[in-house]
């Protein structure tokens, strides 16, 4: 199956990956842009930046990396998680961020300066089921979600039940990171199958797809968690 994706979902993507979207720091997240936002001057002029220091390699390899991304035979509930969340990409990584809707996040999760997500945020926003009370994406999200009351890629990570190998990960897991290599999970992204992943992190700026099956995911990922029911 296809899944539709917006107008925009390829040069998102791949702008995302390239670099060309400025990632405001910690406290001036109010300054990051979303797919449908204006383009400030400045960060129109960051992107022209980037776009012209680019590495020679740096395209071709982006471009040949997903000219075929093909997912395997997914259930209904892996379709329903990776239709939901292609919907986001582009969208600011945001230090604690967690909410996707244009209505602010309310104010007793403690809030975010815009719409947008850190790594274990954007975990929740695909996965987590609604606790009644504040915390409710339902509607607009068309699933309801399953237990994952963790916050932290370390918590998340720690609470497994069953810390699964690479080999026997399933779309919809969690996957775990060691990025600098001092013991302690410090990354979260959701697999959806045949070495890609939905992802948030700053380097990019924000969600994009990525490609987790070699390289620097690859290399530090730690482990996966079965969030889905069997």
């Amino acid at each position: 199956m296809k899944f539709k994706t917006p107008s925009t979902f390829g040069t998102n993507v791949l702008g995302m990956r390239l670099g060309l979207r400025y990632n405001a720091p910690t406290g001036s997240e109010s300054r990051d842009v979303a797919p449908k936002d204006r383009m400030p001057r400045a960060q129109v002029a960051y992107s022209l930046w980037r776009a012209t220091t680019q590495p020679s390699w740096n395209v071709p390899n982006l471009l040949a990396q997903y000219a075929n991304v093909e997912l395997p035979h997914l259930g209904p509930r892996a379709q329903e998680i990776v239709r939901w969340g292609i919907r986001y990409a582009g969208y600011p990584y945001i230090c604690g961020g967690e909410w996707g809707l244009e209505t602010k996040e309310p104010s007793a999760l403690g809030g975010q300066p815009r719409s947008g997500f850190d790594c274990s945020g954007l975990t929740w926003w695909l996965l987590r089921a609604d606790d009644g009370g504040y915390w409710n994406v339902n509607p607009p999200r068309p699933y309801m979600g399953w237990s994952l009351p963790q916050r932290t890629s370390a918590d998340m990570a720690a609470m497994a039940p069953k810390k699964l190998r690479y080999d026997d990960l399933h779309p919809g897991d969690p996957m775990f990171y060691d990025g600098d290599g001092n013991g302690t999970v410090d990354h979260v992204d959701t697999y959806i199958g045949r070495g890609w992943a939905l992802d948030s992190s700053s380097t990019p700026g924000g969600v994009t797809i990525m490609w987790v099956g070699s390289g620097w995911y690859r290399d530090h990922f730690k482990w996966g968690r079965r969030v889905l029911p069997g």
